[in-house]
């Protein structure tokens, strides 16, 4: 189980800051391990890191999950080689509102599936196959959706 940590910070100058009293902050512990990303939010996928389809697989379970109205990105963590610790990602919306300045909206959507190649988790999910840029594909799989139902969410 993971632990996240909010912070208010208060500032001594509130006119340095635009009026704000105060910023919001949060915070994870320490991940121990060799530190890979695996994709951005501009629809960059590693290719020199060791290949791992769990990341590519859960942006695209996001998406269908989502009945495509966003999309979780910038997947980067650390792996054991038996469990996988993600971190600091980042959401692109449909309407761009919302998840701060990274938040690329339609645009940043389309970049992801434009570069995402669906894996063998995909496969094993039911995903419907991403096809480039579309918002067409194929549905030969059983659907994010009723996954979601079988996992009881």
């Amino acid at each position: 189980s993971s632990q996240i940590y909010v912070y208010e910070l208060p500032f001594r100058d509130p006119a340095a800051t635009g009026g704000s009293s105060s910023q919001i902050c949060g915070a994870e512990p320490l991940i121990h391990g060799d530190f890979r990303k695996y994709n951005n939010n501009t629809g960059w996928v590693t290719e020199s890191a060791p290949q791992r389809n769990t990341p590519q697989a859960f942006s695209h379970f996001s998406y269908e999950a989502s009945g495509h109205t966003l999309v979780v990105i910038d997947i980067q963590g650390t792996t054991d080689g038996k469990r996988d610790s993600y971190t600091d990602p980042q959401i692109h919306t449909v309407d761009g509102v919302g998840f701060g300045l990274g938040n690329h909206g339609r645009k940043g959507i389309e970049s992801f599936l434009a570069t995402h190649m669906c894996n063998a988790v995909c496969t094993k999910l039911g995903l419907p196959v991403v096809t480039g840029m579309r918002d067409k594909h194929e549905t030969s799989g059983t659907g994010a959706k009723a996954k979601l139902n079988l996992l009881g969410l």
